[in-house]
């Protein structure tokens, strides 16, 4: 089976607990933490990220007051996709190791698919393991 970096990054938020199983949400503060953000002021670094990904409201989010005792709050609510699309692009450790996992997986998935003969369809070429790093091979 292929994977897609957006499928990495989608086993990556299901894995630390951020994706809400029956709606399929990610809740923004769960996912700044996910990404490795800090929560201080979410809401503009919530904000930054919809004007970054161009996100849609209703589509990519949903924004919903909620109140905790006299304080009210927004609360983000992202699409499981929308919020894959944040982690691979957050320029942090977490989306480091989340695109790191999903390069790798993806290597791979496309290495354990060639041939038995090490034909590989995909270069067009003979391949006896990964590419070699010390130029002689």
């Amino acid at each position: 089976m292929n994977i897609t970096t957006l499928e990495q990054a989608a086993s990556h938020l299901i894995s630390v607990g951020a994706v809400n199983m029956q709606t399929m949400q990610v809740e923004g503060r769960q996912l700044l933490e996910a990404c490795g953000y800090s929560t201080t002021n979410a809401k503009a670094r919530l904000d930054e990220q919809v004007a970054k990904h161009k996100f849609d409201i209703n589509k990519d989010f949903t924004i919903s007051i909620v109140r905790d005792g006299n304080v009210r709050r927004n609360e983000y609510a992202f699409t499981l996709n929308a919020a894959n699309h944040v982690l691979l692009a957050s320029m942090t450790e977490q989306g480091k190791v989340a695109r790191q996992e999903a390069i790798e997986d993806k290597y791979n998935s496309n290495y354990n698919r060639r041939s038995p003969t090490g034909y590989d369809a995909n270069y067009g070429r003979v391949s006896q393991g990964p590419p070699s790093t010390s130029g002689k091979g």
